[in-house]
């Protein structure tokens, strides 16, 4: 039975690594946020702008860290194995632990994934087989790499009997991930290879960009400081706008994870 998972040290640190990094983001988020108040304050008349721009700065920082964070831990939860027949599988371990709300849960939630991690693998070695809350990758449609992951968009049998579509995020640094790659290209379904899908979210991405421009220069021209259109069609726009943006940032995480 093989197994890939991160190289592991002597003892599993998921918990360490969860709660320090929410620590750390934390942080750096309030070191930030006082900063920011301190610059607006000694700003003067120009503090409006310098806000806004701090508060998005702020947001994008924490926003990219948590990624990584995530990232990070989907890693070290995230195990692949093939038995002795050829048959890829794949297990999120934290999919075998009940979710708890609130602080304290999410400690006592990572604490137990810490735990799950290693005695998965010792199960895996033991028995020859893959557990049965695995899925099996049936088979590969896509595999697309970005920086520090990999996107495998498969066909997978459910440990419930569906069998369905899944993009599986395979982060990098595994233990000889060369030879994990090579068995999933093994698994790339012919058809998918000679006759590739056409991609339509750039057609999406262009559609809501369009709406996009429309909508906040509509709401730009209603709004009551400008006063060029009537104020009535303000907030239905932003609404369309909001909507156009989501719609938009849905199809660029398609495009990136190649689906």
């Amino acid at each position: 039975m093989k197994i890939w998972m991160p190289p592991q040290k002597a003892k599993n640190r998921f918990a360490v690594h969860t709660l320090a990094g929410i620590a750390a983001i934390l942080a750096l988020a309030f070191l930030m946020i006082a900063v920011s108040a301190l610059l607006t304050i000694s700003a003067g008349e120009n503090g409006k702008v310098l806000s806004l721009f701090l508060c998005l700065l702020t947001t994008a920082v924490i926003v990219l860290l948590a990624l990584q964070l995530g990232r990070i831990l989907r890693r070290e939860a995230t195990l692949f194995c093939q038995d002795d027949s050829g048959r890829l599988y794949i297990l999120d371990v934290r999919r075998l632990v009940r979710y708890r709300r609130g602080f304290i849960g999410m400690i006592q939630t990572s604490s137990e994934v810490q735990k799950l991690i290693p005695a998965v693998r010792r199960q895996i070695e033991q028995e020859g087989m893959a557990p049965t809350a695995a899925s099996e990758i049936l088979g590969v449609e896509r595999i697309t790499e970005r920086s520090g992951s990999y996107y495998v968009v498969c066909r997978i049998h459910h440990p419930n009997g569906h069998t369905g579509r899944y993009t599986c995020v395979l982060v990098k640094g595994y233990e000889q991930e060369d030879l994990l790659l090579y068995m999933l290209e093994r698994k790339r379904l012919w058809r998918s290879s000679i006759e590739p899908k056409k991609n339509r979210n750039f057609i999406g991405i262009l559609i809501s960009l369009i709406f996009v421009i429309l909508c906040s220069a509509v709401c730009i021209f209603s709004h009551p400081n400008v006063g060029v259109l009537p104020r009535s069609v303000y907030f239905p726009c932003l609404g369309i706008d909001m909507t156009a943006v989501y719609s938009m940032i849905y199809f660029i995480v398609r495009h990136r994870r190649g689906e």
